[in-house]
């Protein structure tokens, strides 16, 4: 055993088959390589103690094997990047990847060595906005790539609000339901926006009639359905059914064709009027 108290000045190497013990071991490196052949290294040996590489960490494990633990046990534990603009952990319930402090986003891309290059997926700074294929979405989800939800007519797909097309929908097999109107507003409604004036085909049950109106700003409007509180199948010159009628089915099958004219005793026996 070699014991020295001061300091120690060595020029040349210092080989040993035993251990170097120091209270505190400081190294000052111009450029300089520290290498093992085998065996492990442990830094510390409280939790607060802290560890800092300046430059690059290389880190090689076996294959299939854990390149880095940070841990154990089930405790909130997470990595910190460019002073927690990014955090990458655990917090105690699920796996975490999150945008950190300065109002950071979230990108997830693949195949591109580039970093935030070929992203596929982002979440903005306030979380509001989503995107699929666009980093600059606008609309909580925001996918700018074809979509295609289900592979079974059986599935169900549940919208709640309104739902703007722009462009064909097409349904090849199977069914749309669309349920709504309350307060007598549009259960659907069918429109062409090209040019000045807009025309509409809206399908409705305003006073629990089932109907469709056509409306046009430079026409006058027709409404086609059933007339619930006569019993009949009626096409008014208005925008609900039973007010201008201009035809009339009856539940007894007489019909009805006027502007003026009622149903009397005159025309009982009468199956067009």
């Amino acid at each position: 055993n070699v014991g020295v108290t001061g300091s120690l000045h060595v020029s040349g190497n210092i080989s040993t088959s035993g251990s170097i013990i120091a209270k505190e071991f400081r190294t000052e490196f111009v450029n300089q390589i520290i290498a093992t052949s085998s065996g492990s290294t442990e830094f510390g040996d409280d939790t607060g103690d802290v560890h800092r590489f300046t430059g690059s960490l290389n880190i090689s494990a076996s294959t299939g094997a854990s390149q880095l633990v940070v841990g154990t046990g089930n405790v909130a534990r997470y990595i910190s990047v460019s002073e927690e603009r990014a955090l990458f952990g655990y917090d105690g319930t699920a796996a975490v990847v999150q945008g950190g402090a300065g109002s950071k986003g979230l990108k997830l891309g693949v195949n591109n060595a580039t970093l935030g290059g070929n992203t596929k997926f982002f979440i903005s700074a306030s979380g509001n906005e989503v995107g699929i294929h666009t980093t600059s979405p606008r609309n909580g989800l925001d996918v700018a790539s074809n979509t295609h939800f289900g592979n079974s007519i059986s599935h169900t797909h549940k919208f709640t609000g309104s739902l703007e097309v722009s462009g064909t929908l097409n349904i090849p097999t199977g069914s749309i339901t669309v349920e709504g109107g309350i307060g007598g507003a549009n259960i659907a409604r069918f429109s062409r926006n090209q040019g000045t004036a807009r025309t509409d085909i809206d399908i409705h049950a305003g006073s629990g009639d089932p109907q469709l109106t056509f409306s046009s700003p430079s026409g006058r409007d027709y409404s086609i359905g059933q007339d619930i509180s006569e019993n009949s199948f009626v096409i008014s010159e208005n925008t609900g059914v039973g007010t201008e009628d201009r035809f009339i089915v009856r539940d007894d099958g007489d019909v009805f064709i006027s502007q003026s004219l009622d149903f009397g005793a005159e025309h009982a026996a009468d199956k067009i009027v």
